[in-house]
């Protein structure tokens, strides 16, 4: 992981410091998913109103996509524009995967093209995280990877970017002036991190940006086996 490794009580304290400076922007906190960012700000919230706080800004916690996309805005809106690709949206993206999973020999003979588009849109964007979209096709494989190569060659042809690619449109920009960057990136609870993404934090540092990284921590936990009645009461007491 890039950057030294804080605890989360100095991730609050810090974040706290920010918000007591008015200069939330200063510290900006990336997370994996949605969920995550969004349950971290609700714990942030949770601590300033117990100590007391009767207002306060809000900590700058979003997933790392949005960050991404964030900074894609800003250059968007500065002279930098002329010379970025357009990003599609997710359902633009869907509606091209169907177009071309549809164009291609294997269209008449799926049952579910809507479904087919959304699995090839995610290994897309696995592909590219993992670096691994260059070598589509160069290896031999079985129906499905030999489809899927076909598809993504297909797909990559038109002239927009998508999320899948984003990051890498955005990384040689982050040193524009235009582009708001934190002084202190913080990626919280990452317990795998890709490629593309290590790549991005990276790119962030070497524009004088201080990487940290935070983990939720461990907790000790005793397993207990269960007997149940039946298959049902199983899954009543799951749910």
């Amino acid at each position: 992981m890039p950057g030294r490794a804080i605890s989360r009580q100095e991730l609050f304290e810090r974040l706290a410091e920010g918000q007591a400076a008015r200069v939330a922007a200063q510290v900006t906190v990336v997370t994996p998913n949605r969920r995550l960012a969004q349950e971290l700000a609700r714990e942030f919230d949770r601590g300033q109103a117990e100590r007391g706080l009767a207002v306060w800004e809000s900590a700058d916690i979003l997933p790392f996509s949005a960050f991404v996309e964030r900074l894609y805005e800003d250059a968007l809106t500065s002279e930098l524009a002329p010379g970025l690709p357009l990003v599609l949206t997710e359902a633009q993206e869907i509606e091209l995967w169907e177009q071309v999973v549809r164009a291609s020999p294997w269209g008449d003979e799926l049952l579910d093209l809507s479904h087919t588009a959304r699995q090839a849109m995610r290994a897309w964007r696995l592909a590219h995280g993992w670096r691994i979209a260059g070598a589509l096709g160069t290896f031999p494989g079985n129906e499905d990877a030999q489809a899927f190569a076909r598809w993504a060659a297909a797909y990559a042809k038109g002239e927009s970017t998508d999320a899948a690619r984003l990051p890498d449109v955005v990384a040689p920009l982050i040193h524009h002036a235009a582009l708001r960057t934190p002084k202190l990136l913080v990626a919280y609870a990452f317990d795998v991190m890709t490629p593309q993404e290590r790549e991005f934090l990276d790119a962030c540092a070497a524009t004088g940006i201080e990487l940290a990284t935070c983990g939720q921590g461990r907790t000790d936990s005793v397993p207990k086996r269960i007997v149940f009645q039946s298959a049902r009461h199983e899954l009543e007491a799951a749910a």
